[in-house]
């Protein structure tokens, strides 16, 4: 009972710091998130043996400072 009083707790303490946020973007726009800028460089089209997708290159910035690069992606299957 103890391990699922837990599980329960940290659920719900995550959702209490987490930020989430839906925005339709374009090349060469930035976005803020609490204390983070994305930056949106290009966006390729990709595809694989049983999907197409679309893949971004995103900077993320903190306080202005390049903190690394993410490459998220939407396949469809």
């Amino acid at each position: 009972h103890l391990g699922l009083a837990l599980s329960a707790l940290g659920v719900s303490v995550h959702h209490l710091y987490s930020v989430e946020k839906d925005v339709l973007v374009n090349e060469g726009q930035v976005h803020q998130v609490g204390a983070y800028s994305f930056k949106v460089h290009e966006f390729k089209e990709s595809l694989g043996a049983n999907y197409q997708g679309v893949k971004a290159e995103v900077s993320v910035l903190r306080e202005g400072k390049n903190i690394g690069t993410v490459y998220p992606e939407k396949r469809f299957y």
